[in-house]
């Protein structure tokens, strides 16, 4: 490992402590953009930090590779908080990024906040560097795990799924309980997206959802990366 990796990896480990520090607090994700939101910052790993949306029941999970800024919210923090939304609502935890997106499968997903490559779906699959998102306008969409800054997921609280079970009837449980299986959806199942685009050569694709990058197209052998 060079010097630079080194030093690279001291920093990265130096803002996760200071990142750690703030759990439990309000914060505020980024100054700016789609991606800024404020919550209670629930978890953070090694390259990933979970943000409990106030008043919602959903939780953003952001990669901390394109996280630029969190910024604690002093005047939130100072008054005792009086709403108990935040504490009913448990986080998903994994080690990495990649391994949490597999806890994901099958639930509905928004990713990225805003912007041309912000999707709502089914996550089908995760693969080696790559997810497979059921979209209703788009059908199946393929994204790079690198390129995804932030996941959302609604999540149910305790007292949510109380009511809901006690106002579901057998037949309404059973259909829930057998929603997964129905999700027999045909895509492309690659390893890596190299492997992706191999099985994709010679079929019409749109690559990037929109701004001057986006294109579609009849997909032709390329070379290398």
């Amino acid at each position: 490992m060079s010097s630079y990796d080194m030093y690279k990896n001291s920093m990265s480990a130096q803002r996760n402590d200071e990142f750690k520090s703030l759990i439990g607090k309000t914060v505020t994700v980024y100054r700016g953009g789609p991606e800024s939101k404020t919550g209670k910052l629930l978890d953070v790993q090694l390259d990933y930090l979970a943000l409990s949306i106030e008043n919602e029941t959903s939780i953003i999970y952001y990669s901390l590779h394109h996280v630029q800024s969190i910024s604690e919210n002093a005047k939130a923090n100072s008054i005792p908080s009086s709403s108990a939304s935040h504490a009913a609502i448990e986080s998903v935890q994994s080690n990495c990024f990649h391994e949490l997106l597999k806890e994901l499968v099958y639930n509905n997903i928004k990713v990225n906040q805003g912007g041309p490559e912000s999707k709502q779906g089914t996550l089908l699959d995760v693969n080696d560097d790559h997810i497979v998102l059921l979209t209703e306008d788009d059908g199946v969409v393929f994204y790079h795990i690198h390129h995804i800054k932030s996941v959302r997921v609604q999540m149910k609280n305790e007292e949510t799924a109380v009511t809901e079970a006690t106002n579901e009837t057998p037949e309404e449980m059973t259909e829930v309980a057998t929603e997964e299986p129905i999700l027999q959806i045909s895509y492309v199942n690659a390893q890596n997206f190299d492997d992706l685009f191999h099985h994709l050569t010679h079929t019409w694709v749109s690559i990037n959802r929109g701004g001057p990058e986006a294109v579609e197209g009849i997909l032709v052998p390329g070379r290398g990366n």
